[in-house]
């Protein structure tokens, strides 16, 4: 995949809040990504089955496509092999004369920082992803070493799942999804959710924290190769609705002078009052407000891809 497969930076503005920044191709790829936000019909965060999605690249294009959006990301967790699926399936539509959305590259990477695991989205509308391959690579090996650590313990504890089994389950990638669609398939649970509240959230008796990169570390990469970072579903980590302290405003103070340039303000995971607070805040400190459904396919059955005819521009 070339250069010409990818925007050039002379197609975003050169005025923006991001113009400071020390990372000038990072500030052109922020400045592109917040017109394509105010531009709306936008859906910056989905799963493809080449990690805990359902739905195939192909399926992805099609469904964006019947929902009239402009803009889309495939953010896979831990690996860039559906972004090049779905870039080859883009090229070959538009060959033929077909409208796609336009599909900007990005990736979900898992960090350690504040105390928790924090998940970071990276986007690369100008190319150069590659350059955070062994940060990628390093988040691969520590997801599979769990992998193996949480089925031995699994099925210790009378819920059999062998590790040839989970690797069977899903594509590039698989992790805790996959284990759940094992366990609800052998009658052990009665849903996906289920099984994670019984035993495979980070509060589950059998979930094993994996050892992975601090999240200042990973802004830098990501920021160094031209990439825009932004944090993944905030209202996840504890820190709105909380009327007693500032923990939104410092956590996400704190991640800025790391050098955060966004927060995912709109999440298919958010309600409208934590849409709302978000927005306050991320605002309040200059970062780029961004939108993107999570969406899984069947694996996430409470979240939608977004459609043009959704209007979040109050949270924007």
């Amino acid at each position: 995949m070339s250069r010409a497969d990818f925007l050039q930076p002379d197609e975003s503005p050169r005025s923006s809040v991001f113009s400071a920044s020390l990372y000038p191709e990072s500030a052109r790829a922020a400045e592109y990504l917040s017109t394509v936000v105010a531009a709306g019909a936008c859906d910056l965060h989905m799963h493809s089955m080449c990690s805990d999605g359902s739905e195939s690249a192909a399926q992805l294009i099609e469904r964006a496509m019947r929902n009239g959006l402009k803009t889309i990301s495939l953010t896979d967790h831990d690996n860039f092999k559906g972004v090049r699926e779905i870039k080859i399936i883009e090229s070959k539509l538009r060959q033929l004369g077909v409208k796609t959305p336009v599909i900007i590259p990005g990736i979900e990477v898992s960090t350690q920082g504040l105390n928790q695991e924090l998940h970071l989205l990276a986007y690369f509308p100008f190319g150069g992803y590659e350059a955070i391959q062994s940060i990628v690579e390093q988040s691969q090996i520590s997801r599979d070493e769990r992998n193996r650590k949480m089925c031995a313990v699994l099925t210790e504890n009378g819920l059999p799942i062998s590790y040839e089994e989970l690797r069977a389950e899903g594509g590039s990638i698989v992790g805790r999804v996959h284990m759940a669609n094992i366990l609800v398939r052998k009658g052990y649970a009665g849903s996906t959710d289920e099984a994670f509240h019984s035993w495979l959230s980070s509060s589950a008796p059998y979930y094993v924290r994996r050892e992975i990169a601090d999240v200042e570390d990973v802004i830098v990469s990501i920021l160094e190769a031209g990439g825009v970072p932004v944090l993944a579903h905030p209202a996840l980590y504890g820190w709105t609705g909380r009327d007693d302290d500032d923990s939104l405003y410092n956590s996400l103070k704190y991640l800025k002078d790391k050098g955060l340039i966004g927060v995912e303000t709109v999440s298919g995971q958010h309600t409208w009052l934590q849409r709302k607070e978000l927005a306050t805040v991320t605002r309040e400190l200059g970062l780029l407000a961004t939108c993107g459904s999570d969406y899984h396919g069947t694996n996430k059955v409470n979240v939608r891809m977004f459609t043009a005819e959704q209007d979040f521009s109050e949270f924007l």
